[in-house]
């Protein structure tokens, strides 16, 4: 547990020797699913604790569902898009990275703070966009940053647009509304 924390605390730092570590020990995937487990953890208690239980299981599976549709997504452009450098790149090592990425969205939590919720999900979605980028430079070393950051916020953005409309098609099947108790 000490090795996960001290490593999300290196993303959060933006320490780009960690990616370096991630993407070469397969090890490290169980770990990566902690990672992301926790950042899921810290987005629905923070987003939706005010609406209640339900919302928050809704938060935590949709923000678990959203960050593979993005890591899928990435390793998927990647590997086409970037065809000399996609080459030989494992889906799994791209997902460890991706979940690592996450970490910096702990601070998730903060937004249950009453009218904070808004500039968190900006400073933390900014956050993790970087440290995303800094950790798939190390996944696709030959590729240009620019063309890695376009694929990295293109799919981040399909990924979260898909998870709103997922978090508003379940918040309204479930009947879960402000008013909520």
């Amino acid at each position: 547990m000490k090795i996960l924390l001290r490593r999300m605390i290196r993303v959060i730092k933006l320490d780009p020797s960690l990616f370096e570590e991630i993407v070469s020990d397969p090890s490290s995937q169980g770990q990566s699913v902690w990672a992301m487990a926790i950042f899921a953890m810290a987005t629905a208690f923070g987003f939706f604790s005010m609406v209640g239980g339900t919302a928050v299981n809704i938060g935590l599976i949709t923000t678990m569902i959203a960050w593979y549709v993005w890591a899928f997504s990435v390793f998927y452009a990647g590997t086409r898009l970037l065809r000399e450098d996609g080459e030989g790149v494992d889906r799994k090592t791209v997902l460890r990275v991706v979940a690592f990425a996450c970490a910096p969205g702990v601070i998730r939590l903060l937004g249950i703070i009453p009218k904070s919720t808004l500039v968190i999900l900006i400073i933390s979605s900014i956050w993790i966009l970087v440290a995303a980028i800094i950790g798939l430079k190390k996944v696709f070393p030959n590729t240009a940053t620019a063309y890695i950051a376009a694929i990295t916020i293109g799919t981040w953005f399909a990924a979260s647009m898909f998870q709103a409309i997922l978090i508003v098609t379940l918040l309204t099947v479930f009947g879960v509304s402000k008013s909520a108790p």
